[in-house]
């Protein structure tokens, strides 16, 4: 009979991580598994789940954040909050459209107006939120 050959693949624990090793690649380069974490070359955009439990991966993007770009993980609760404040926002927003009608465009603009007028404090509170999220 003949030997089954050898896995290509090997999986060591390193530090309570998994490391995936391929053996058959030059240097044998290793892959991580365990805490989540987002690249930092990664383009701004929505965020992106990184595990079954809700945590999300953000990068940030420089217009809203006076460190960005960076990766942010938001734990499962706080990805469910900010979506559930995102949700009420829009939520209000479509019934305060179909409740007055175009009418109340004009203040969705003095709304915008005044967030424009404040950008820059606006900016240092979110980066100083992201801050104590990231660390």
């Amino acid at each position: 009979m003949t030997e089954v050959p050898p896995s290509r693949w090997k999986v060591v624990e390193r530090g309570r991580r998994l490391e995936v090793i391929d053996t058959r690649a030059e240097g044998a380069k290793s892959s991580t598994r365990g805490a989540p974490s987002v690249e930092t070359g990664a383009q701004p955009g929505l965020p992106r789940r990184l595990r079954f439990d809700g945590t999300l991966g953000w990068t940030t993007h420089p217009f809203y954040d006076g460190s960005g770009p960076r990766g942010v993980v938001l734990d499962g609760g706080l990805a469910r909050w900010i979506g559930g404040v995102v949700g009420l926002v829009v939520t209000a927003l479509v019934v305060a459209l179909v409740v007055f009608g175009l009418g109340i465009l004009p203040l969705f603009g003095a709304g915008a107006a005044i967030v424009a007028s404040n950008a820059k404090r606006l900016r240092t509170w979110l980066t100083r939120r992201l801050d104590a999220i990231a660390t």
